[in-house]
């Protein structure tokens, strides 16, 4: 099956601030959390599990 990832980054979020959005950018160390987000294009319907490995500076 083709999959095509359309866009992917992280949203940051910081108090009661609207999240924003990192695709290249580094992400601050004053952020709260961060919660990874992926737009794929499928070639046909599926299911599964996508999983996300966030490593920091120090690996």
């Amino acid at each position: 099956m083709a999959l095509l990832p359309v866009d992917i980054g992280l949203m940051a979020y910081s108090g009661s601030q609207r999240p924003v959005l990192h695709r290249e950018a580094p992400v601050p160390d004053t952020v709260d959390f961060v919660q990874p987000f992926v737009e794929l294009q499928l070639s046909r319907p599926a299911a599964g599990t996508l999983r996300f490995e966030i490593l920091d500076s120090t690996g």
